[in-house]
């Protein structure tokens, strides 16, 4: 999901929704939910498993947001203003550790999901 974000295409997109955001704020809301939506969905599949039900997917939906919010959002963010794409990279594996830790300390993911 990272990768694809930091795609060129994918940082220029988001640098015209926030650009244009004032003039447009539905667009650029829904562009916003399209992506958050479609993210959650994919890290709540990761974070049920694979051969979960869909209620159980539902249910880690918002564990799958607030690792989002504290993976995705920084990261992207940094890529917006012009970070190294080699510098995220490298520091996209501890940001993900660290969410994991964080969340699983505070009892929100159960330690079997973090191996």
């Amino acid at each position: 999901m990272l990768d694809h974000a930091l795609t060129p295409e994918a940082v220029a997109l988001m640098r015209v929704v926030v650009t244009t955001a004032h003039r447009m704020p539905d667009l650029a809301r829904l562009v916003d939910r399209i992506g958050r939506d479609g993210g959650i969905a994919c890290v709540a599949r990761a974070i049920a498993g694979a051969d979960a039900a869909p209620n159980q997917i539902a249910q880690a939906s918002d564990l799958a947001g607030r690792f989002i919010d504290m993976v995705f959002v920084p990261h992207q963010m940094r890529a917006l203003i012009g970070d190294d794409r080699e510098q995220l990279d490298a520091a996209a594996a501890l940001r993900i550790d660290d969410a994991i830790d964080l969340l699983t300390r505070a009892g929100r993911l159960d330690p079997s999901y973090a191996s």
